[in-house]
């Protein structure tokens, strides 16, 4: 059976056009969707092909672009997971998981980003170099802003899937060279 290639599955008056006067300034046109996740709040969150993470109501409207380091990602968002601490996580192209947390401090960032992971091992992320300081592999965590530059065309782990461990402590994933891995969550 065909399935239509611009399927809609929100109601036609919930999509903004390029031509209406009150389309807000800050969200973006002609964009890709990879991956996306409904949030405790009931509102999707979306991940896009060029990194950037959209932040809808429940309704399909848009509400704004979620406002992290233009730095923090070398492609697309590929997986998502919400989490019951408030947030959700992330996977992008470049085998980063990056962890985000509800900001209930201030409107209008509703989401932070908290940590980062790498499952490259230390030394070995596709820059070439050693790891920076705050970069590590699945064993550690980093700051937001203390990943390895990942703009070498070397090969990084991929992960193909993700799943949180019921008590959330723990993340197993899957990559793309057939490996199961975990990665500690606890102060996450």
């Amino acid at each position: 059976i065909p399935v239509q290639e611009q399927l809609k599955c929100l109601p036609e008056e919930h999509h903004y056009s390029m031509g209406e006067q009150d389309f807000p300034s800050d969200a973006p046109s002609g964009f890709e969707v990879t991956s996306h996740l409904w949030t405790e709040a009931g509102d999707v969150i979306c991940g896009t092909s060029d990194g950037k993470l959209l932040l809808f109501d429940e309704y399909g409207v848009f509400k704004q672009s979620l406002i992290i380091d233009p730095t923090a990602t070398n492609g697309a968002y590929r997986i998502m997971a919400p989490w019951s601490k408030g947030g959700f996580l992330t996977v992008s192209d470049d085998g980063i998981v990056r962890t985000f947390r509800k900001n209930s401090d201030d409107p209008e960032q509703p989401y932070r980003l908290s940590r980062i992971f790498s499952v490259d091992p230390p030394g070995k992320h596709p820059s070439g170099s050693e790891s920076q300081p705050g970069s590590l592999s699945a064993a550690g965590l980093s700051s937001p802003h203390g990943e390895a530059n990942t703009t070498s065309k070397a090969r990084s782990t991929k992960l193909l899937s993700i799943s949180l461990s019921p008590s959330e402590d723990c993340l197993a994933a899957i990559t793309d060279r057939g490996q199961l891995i975990t990665i500690p969550l606890r102060s996450a």
